[in-house]
Parts: structure tokens; C-alpha cells; sequence
């Protein structure tokens, strides 16, 4: 398991903390590849909201390969919980990354 622990705003509260187990990555993989469809979808909420180049840090014969690496690319960087927070700011409406935030979350 790989145990990510981020910072909430306030300086008050317990920072949380998300468990990736391989369960887990498969779901974020799929819930990643529900909300951007596209490659091009996927490198604009990289480039905009991590401030990352996804060729450069994830390339891939396909886009389900490109969503693979980069998952990947953030577990090695320790940023899976950033990766996520990332993609639910960028697209807050896809009830698939939702779900999947609210299940690692305890929501």
C-alpha cells in the first residue's frame, strides 16, 4: 500500500490521509479515465493544475497508458492525493472521480 498525507487549509485540522492499494489505483485509473476521455482533456488539467508537461512526464501508446503512467509518475513523486485533487477541481461534475474521491476520503 502507498500511504499519501496531505495538508487540509486549515492549520486546525488533521492533515488526511489516502491509502493507495493496487484496488484503488485500478479505480483512480478508471474514474481518471472517465472524467478526461481524451489526451488532450488530460494535458490541459496537468499543465493548468499540477503545472506539469504530461509528454514529458507520461507518455503512452494510448491514452489508458498515458493515465497509467501518470499514475505512476505521481505515486513515485508522492502526489497521488494532489493528482486527484487536481482532477476534481478541474472537472467537478464527473460522478465517477467523485465517487471514487468520497470512497478515499471516507465521504
Amino acid at each position: 500500500m502507498w500511504g499519501i498525507t496531505g495538508s487540509q487549509s486549515s492549520a486546525q485540522q488533521k492533515p488526511t490521509e489516502l491509502w493507495f492499494n493496487g484496488d484503488r489505483l485500478q479505480q483512480f485509473h478508471k474514474a481518471l479515465l472517465s472524467a478526461f476521455p481524451t489526451t488532450a482533456k488530460l494535458k490541459q488539467m496537468v499543465r493548468f493544475k499540477l503545472d506539469e508537461n504530461l509528454e514529458a512526464i507520461a507518455g503512452g501508446a494510448n491514452h489508458s497508458e498515458v493515465v497509467s503512467n501518470l499514475i505512476e509518475w505521481a505515486d513515485a513523486e508522492g502526489r497521488l492525493e494532489e493528482l486527484l485533487t487536481a482532477a476534481r477541481k478541474d472537472n467537478p461534475g464527473n460522478p465517477a472521480l467523485k465517487r471514487f474521491d468520497e470512497q478515499m476520503r471516507g465521504g
